[in-house]
């Protein structure tokens, strides 16, 4: 799910991923790695907002987390 969010927020004009959030900062890691994105890794969003600024959150948390 994320892949989709990742490939929709890329192609907009008007929006930059500064930032992933995973509990596990591995899997945030290996993602910002794969999609060869600049991006920093938390694993509280508390502290991605506070770094980062973003105006913006996606959250694909799956239903049963």
């Amino acid at each position: 799910m994320s892949n989709a969010w990742l490939d929709y927020a890329a192609r907009r004009e008007n929006a930059e991923i500064v930032g992933l959030v995973d509990i596990y900062e591995e899997v945030a890691k290996a993602m910002a790695e794969k999609r060869g994105l600049d991006a920093l890794v938390f694993t509280s969003l508390g502290e991605a907002l506070a770094a980062t600024e973003a105006n913006l959150v996606l959250d694909v948390t799956i239903p049963a987390g």
